[in-house]
């Protein structure tokens, strides 16, 4: 839009309605306003900041969007403090109250009079459709690509998006994300696509651009092999190319079969990953592309749960004897230690506290996990208690003693095991087990 024709759409602004005007004032608190007005076929944009104390209004900024193009004014003060309007160079959102020292004042806004839009020259923007929280940043959009419009018909409204700049990231804008041939009015040549490739990109459109990567990695694939790529694997070519050289198989395959059983990249990994930890032949197509997918995951979640149950059963047996010394016995209360992780596990259940978290480390010998039961109940869980480093960590019993105290007798315990542990740490010879 030329110089002269800027200077003098300002004076042709017109003026806002009474009813909307009155519309502001009823509403309560500060608020920023854009209401939509036509004088002709330019779009007129003025944008009004309310105060939060009584009903003052002032006008930040104005628009225009027109054929020939959009400006932005901005309201200005002289010397002698009055206002005046300015052309500004820099086109971007309203701006109502100015952001400093890194501090980002609220600039969102309510539109008002939006419908008018479609008697101005920005009919057919296709703006109701994507109807974006940032109506100017896209009009302004529109205004440099017209061919726009076409974008949005068939679908592809997915490529224009939020964009942050300025140095403290508060200036929000729209941009077009891909490489779109705007010299063009032709769709399939503003989006690179043929025939085919269009076809099978419909209702797939957020996935274009991931399809436009693939496609240049991998010239010779067909149209919907692409697709499946680009919707299983994005642009994360690295996650691909592992699993292919893992399965001896091209990603398009592999796209396929997670496409075709509707998986999720993330469980088919975790499935492969098994697979490995078991050694299984992933050049089988029998186990990398297994007919029934979650039997079969869910399988060898098992499997390596017993298998993990089934070493830490080894780790807790082989430790039994050396911690035979642990065990103790105080009037009618007796102290042992678990058979296996199961034990333990039942333990937590019945108590209702965490010791089941704690199997493996005992397992491993990372800590001690013991029972203190009742002599005439002896298989009943009753108290739960950790030993480390020959000191006793905790002692809970009944979902942790929460909202009751300890009995006497588990107190009496605990003070006269502690001695005996200390006898333990300190390797005395007269050590009795019952006391």
């Amino acid at each position: 839009m030329k110089q002269q024709r800027k200077e003098m759409l300002l004076h042709q602004f017109p003026a806002v309605p009474n009813e909307i005007m009155e519309k502001m004032l009823k509403s309560k608190g500060a608020e920023n306003y854009c209401v939509f007005l036509t004088e002709g076929h330019e779009l007129f944009v003025r944008c009004f900041h309310r105060y939060s104390k009584g009903k003052k209004f002032i006008e930040r900024q104005r628009y225009v969007f027109a054929k020939d193009g959009a400006v932005r004014y901005g309201l200005k003060y002289n010397k002698d403090g009055k206002t005046y309007w300015e052309i500004l160079t820099k086109f971007r959102e309203p701006l109502f109250c100015s952001t400093c020292y890194g501090y980002n004042f609220d600039n969102t806004y309510t539109t008002i009079n939006f419908d008018v839009i479609s008697k101005s020259d920005m009919k057919y923007s296709q703006i109701e459709k994507v109807h974006p929280d940032l109506p100017i940043s896209y009009l302004k959009l529109y205004v440099q690509h017209k061919n726009l419009e076409y974008l949005v018909k068939a679908g592809y409204q997915s490529l224009i998006q939020q964009t942050m700049t300025g140095y403290w990231g508060g200036t929000v804008s729209l941009k077009i994300t891909a490489d779109i041939d705007w010299k063009s009015n032709h769709l399939l040549k503003m989006l690179h696509l043929n025939r085919d490739e269009f076809k099978v990109l419909q209702e797939n459109e957020t996935c274009y651009e991931e399809f436009i990567l693939w496609r240049k990695k991998y010239p010779k694939y067909k149209p919907n092999e692409l697709l499946w790529c680009a919707k299983i694997f994005g642009n994360w070519f690295g996650t691909a190319e592992r699993l292919s050289g893992q399965l001896g198989m091209k990603p398009k395959r592999i796209a396929r079969y997670i496409s075709e059983n509707n998986l999720k990249l993330h469980d088919y990994e975790d499935y492969i990953g098994q697979c490995e930890r078991l050694k299984y032949d992933l050049h089988d197509t029998a186990i990398c592309f297994p007919h029934n997918f979650h039997a079969m995951h869910t399988r060898l979640t098992s499997i390596i749960k017993y298998d993990a149950d089934k070493l830490n059963n080894e780790q807790l047996t082989s430790r039994i004897h050396e911690r035979q010394k642990f065990e103790f016995a105080y009037e009618d209360l007796i102290l042992i230690q678990p058979k296996d992780v199961a034990e333990i596990i039942g333990e937590g259940k019945a108590l209702q506290h965490c010791v089941g978290g704690y199997a493996e480390r005992h397992a491993l010998g990372q800590t001690n996990i013991f029972f203190i039961r009742q002599k005439n109940k002896p298989d009943t869980p009753y108290y739960t208690i950790e030993i480390l480093n020959y000191t006793i960590k905790q002692c809970r019993g009944f979902k942790n003693d929460i909202g009751s105290e300890k009995p006497d007798e588990i107190k009496e315990f605990e003070q006269v095991y502690t001695k005996y542990l200390e006898e333990l740490r300190n390797g005395s010879n007269r050590i009795d087990r019952t006391a």
